[in-house]
């Protein structure tokens, strides 16, 4: 019975590995989009982003629940390995692959990401660089005021 309620969920690991690396695609997609601005790809990079959040969320609470209903809560998943190496030392290993390909995704999605987020601020402060502050578009308009009140004024402003 547990070694049952084990290999489903060895499984499941397998599969929340699974979509982890299937993550890594998402986030190289992303960074290309980024780096070509290419903006369709970065909208449609975000909503899916958004559904994968969610995929994710999904699965963690599907780990847990596993994990509970085997009589591990709060264990992590070489505690978990541990537990059942004596009894079961080939499931034992195969947990600990999972957890070493889970390790690995998050580790490379959290590099992808980082460097999506630092070329989206260096990004933006070009853009800022590029488009006058509001303070001085305020102070070029008071300047152009002043010049266009001192010169003569303009046939558009005769009265006829």
């Amino acid at each position: 019975m547990v070694s049952d309620k084990l290999q489903e969920f060895i499984e499941y690991l397998g599969e929340y590995a699974d979509f982890l690396e299937s993550m890594i695609e998402e986030q190289n997609d992303k960074l290309e989009a980024l780096l070509s601005h290419d903006i369709p790809t970065i909208e449609r990079s975000v909503a899916r982003q958004q559904v994968l959040t969610i995929r994710m969320d999904q699965l963690e609470q599907g780990r847990e629940k596993r994990q509970q209903d085997m009589g591990f809560p709060e264990k992590t998943l070489r505690e978990i390995a541990e537990s059942v190496r004596m009894e079961n030392p080939e499931q034992a290993q195969k947990i600990l692959d999972c957890h070493e390909r889970m390790s690995r995704a998050i580790e490379q999605i959290k590099f992808l990401n980082e460097k999506a987020m630092h070329l989206v601020e260096t990004n933006l402060q070009l853009v800022n660089m590029e488009v006058p502050s509001e303070t001085q578009t305020q102070l070029y308009t008071e300047r152009a005021k002043k010049i266009a009140g001192s010169a003569n004024s303009s046939i558009y402003e005769k009265k006829i």
